[in-house]
């Protein structure tokens, strides 16, 4: 038996990490794979994330814990979707891989609020502590150290996808200056707000409406392009 073990190996969001430097983050959305050989694929392909879709797909919390620590060990961030207002989902996930998550249909600053408070550790919010992590490869780590970690490694996303979420947006911004809660993701917007309305939507933010061109991945603007 070894006299000593090394260290808990370094927590990183490379997704995070370009943001915060002002950077392109691409990532590959997963709805139908199944393997855990997709994140080696698409480290491999360049990509910088993966965008494991929960809310539309019927991918089971099994499966995305698996794809997630594999793309833990591939280097490529593991971010996924959630329906709606699902927190237990959400947090079970994070204590299973993933390195952040995307929570749609956010309307206001206070449930922007509370995305920060319920998927943050203390004491920038009120998640529960879980040990034996799959980011630290199941090692023992020291609460305040594995807290303070994830909190920084940890990306959460909020969905703007109505029009009352856009008009709330600068209140939304403010929050995330308050939490460092989230990231904005913007997305066409039916007219009538709310579903119902094929072809009916508005381009909001900048991106490109239904059948329109994508630019360029550099020419995109900063907000509505993070995921």
């Amino acid at each position: 038996m070894p006299e000593s073990f090394p260290g808990p190996p370094a927590v990183r969001n490379s997704a995070r990490e370009r943001l915060e430097r002002g950077e392109l983050s691409l990532g590959f959305g997963v709805r139908t794979a199944r393997s855990v050989e997709i994140a080696k694929a698409m480290k491999t392909a360049g990509f910088d994330w993966l965008f494991l879709d929960l809310e539309h797909s019927a991918m089971s919390i099994e499966t995305a814990s698996q794809i997630a620590i594999a793309a833990l060990d591939a280097g490529i961030a593991p971010i996924v979707r959630v329906p709606k207002g699902e927190y237990s989902l959400a947090t079970r996930l994070l204590d299973n891989g993933a390195l952040g998550i995307v929570l749609p249909h956010v309307d206001t600053a206070d449930e922007a609020r509370e995305a920060a408070q319920r998927l943050r550790y203390p004491p920038q919010g009120h998640r529960g502590v879980f040990s034996s992590m799959p980011h630290y490869d199941y090692r023992a780590v020291k609460v305040d150290q594995m807290t303070a970690d994830l909190n920084a490694a940890n990306l959460i996303i909020v969905m703007l996808e109505t029009p009352a979420a856009i008009d709330n947006a600068d209140a939304n911004r403010g929050c995330r200056r308050h939490r460092r809660a989230a990231h904005r993701h913007q997305r066409p917007v039916h007219r009538d707000g709310g579903p119902g309305r094929p072809g009916a939507c508005e381009n909001i933010g900048g991106l490109p409406p239904h059948g329109g061109g994508v630019p360029a991945p550099r020419q995109m603007g900063r907000h509505g392009r993070r995921l």
